[in-house]
């Protein structure tokens, strides 16, 4: 097993979800890993959160199991608009069609969601977590 790909699985996913027009739009392309604390955001954004990596390999395959987070950060009244926007992301990230450079990526499922009023007068947050298989490539020595 290795824990070499995080940044792939974390690049792949920025590329996905800026790639998708409705995604782009409503989040006016604010998709962060850190949210900036010094510009001006707008009334919902994203943040690519934390992630927990298992081994799932056997004998003959190097496999890993990545859990991880999207959190959609919303100001609008209610959680309609927020909910719309996970449900796009939802849709955008199973598809199976994350890049990445050399692993191979077995599946990608939603895991759950869960909802939050945050103190910070009308904030609301909705949580998304997401599990990922991971084949690495194992290199294989013939005896000449």
């Amino acid at each position: 097993m290795s824990i070499d790909y995080p940044n792939e699985i974390q690049t792949s996913v920025f590329e996905a979800l800026n790639a998708n027009a409705q995604i782009y739009e409503k989040t006016e392309g604010a998709i962060f890993d850190h949210v900036p604390t010094s510009q001006d955001l707008p009334e919902i954004y994203v943040r690519i959160g934390d992630e927990q990596i298992k081994n799932r390999s056997s004998k003959t395959n190097s496999i890993s199991e990545a859990i991880f987070e999207i959190s959609i950060f919303s100001q609008h009244q209610g959680f309609i608009a927020a909910k719309h926007l996970s449900s796009l992301i939802s849709q955008e990230l199973t598809k199976d069609k994350l890049n990445f450079n050399n692993e191979k990526l077995i599946g990608i499922w939603f895991v759950k969601s869960q909802t939050y009023r945050l103190s910070s007068g009308n904030l609301r947050q909705i949580k998304l977590w997401f599990k990922a298989l991971i084949e690495i490539p194992t290199t294989v020595e013939v005896p000449s």
